[in-house]
């Protein structure tokens, strides 16, 4: 919407005038994440980062990132009730990335997904059922 549209112009100006003066770019001007959600960080969380990095992740094409992994598996979590990333996109995404994706989009979860322990579960035991095993024998 139109208020997105103009976050990202703010966010993007940020950034021009941290690349500019050789500043660092706060968490919040590359991501934005509702207050609420920001317990969830761990302490140690990274807060400050360069420009360049607003730029890259800007620019990057997540389309090509999982083309690049393909057709290797990919698990693909997505809560339906995150407010950072439409879960549209990982849908869209879990089509690109074709057979190999497991797309499982969850009900709850918002955007920390791993704050919840059944989503633990849930990653481990895939990662049981779809890597090879020791011996070297592929489980799929």
């Amino acid at each position: 919407g139109a208020g997105s549209e103009e976050r990202w112009r703010e966010m993007r100006l940020n950034a021009e005038s941290a690349r500019s003066t050789d500043k660092p770019v706060a968490r919040s001007d590359i991501v934005t994440l509702p207050e609420e959600l920001r317990k969830y960080l761990p302490p140690t969380t990274q807060m400050q980062f360069t420009a360049d990095t607003f730029f890259a992740l800007r620019d990057m094409n997540v389309e090509t990132q999982v083309g690049r992994i393909r057709p290797r598996p990919i698990l693909l979590l997505h809560a339906a009730d995150d407010r950072v990333v439409s879960p549209l996109e990982s849908k869209e995404l879990a089509t690109v990335a074709g057979p190999m994706c497991d797309y499982r989009p969850l009900e709850k979860g918002d955007h920390f997904l791993t704050a919840n322990p059944s989503v633990h579960k849930l990653i481990v035991q895939w990662l049981q059922d779809t890597l090879p095993t020791a011996s070297g024998g592929d489980k799929k």
